[in-house]
């Protein structure tokens, strides 16, 4: 049973039709890419794996059950985190905390102890600190934990992003577009990030990416969008060399 998998997924806004009939699944532990020219319907198909949009047809099943119907916040919970396009950090708050804000689920203490800093507060407190040290040490930023958000670079922000979704204990992590305006230190630098996330946490990844240099020597497996619909699929070499994909993104036949 394929870890995540979409059937016949579509969805019209009005008389525009953004995807129509698509299908792939993803496995678990594995990276895949999921690409297309401008205005594919790339973010869109994330859209509606994290419940942003309720699709006009076709299902979304993760470990076999249909999560159709509920929303984001449930969608997270059981086991679906993301990034986006735009950073959306805390800007002003600490690295640490933006990190310790997607663990409250975890949180068990009562009010009355939140109130009063009883012992069952401190010990939470403190796993919950730990933990988010952990995320923040595999992405290359435990030592920015007590630096606020906004200061961080740019690429760094970026990883900030991606150790707050992993936050969420999450059994697929979508990133869109996580190598979006770094330079190559960067991106190599991301590109080992998320192989040492896959090989720690044994998380699948399903990523949105432009930069093909960091699509093909990451993913192991990759769908391509255009028009909404799956042009073609198959494993980086295959994609390589399709002609339809080099149509979509050169034109011409």
């Amino acid at each position: 049973m394929p870890l995540l998998e979409t059937k016949k997924l579509g969805i019209a806004f009005g008389g525009l039709r953004a995807l129509d009939d698509v299908c792939f699944s993803l496995e678990s532990g594995e990276i895949m890419g999921l690409i297309g020219p401008n205005g594919a319907g790339k973010t869109t198909v994330f859209n509606l794996l994290t419940g942003v949009y309720p699709p006009t047809e076709g299902t979304v099943e993760l470990e076999g059950k249909s999560i159709i119907g509920k929303k984001t916040a449930q969608i997270t919970q059981s086991g679906i985190a993301r990034t986006f396009q735009n950073i959306r950090l805390f800007k002003d708050a600490s690295v640490i905390d933006n990190v310790k804000t997607a663990m409250n689920y975890q949180m068990k203490y009562s009010v009355l102890s939140g109130i009063l800093h009883l012992p069952s507060y401190w010990k939470e407190e403190a796993q919950v600190e730990e933990q988010a040290e952990g995320l923040l040490d595999v992405c290359g930023l435990k030592q920015y934990a007590k630096a606020t958000a906004k200061n961080l670079p740019y690429g760094q922000q970026r990883k900030l992003e991606i150790a707050r979704a992993l936050a969420a204990n999450p059994k697929v992590l979508l990133l869109d577009e996580p190598a979006a305006g770094m330079n190559p230190t960067e991106t190599h630098e991301l590109l080992e990030t998320i192989r040492t996330i896959r090989e720690q946490f044994g998380v699948a990844v399903l990523l949105i990416e432009h930069d093909m240099s960091f699509v093909m020597g990451l993913c192991e497996h990759i769908v391509v969008l255009d028009y909404g619909k799956v042009i073609a699929e198959g494993l980086p070499e295959e994609i390589r060399t399709n002609p339809r994909v080099i149509a979509a993104y050169l034109g011409g036949e």
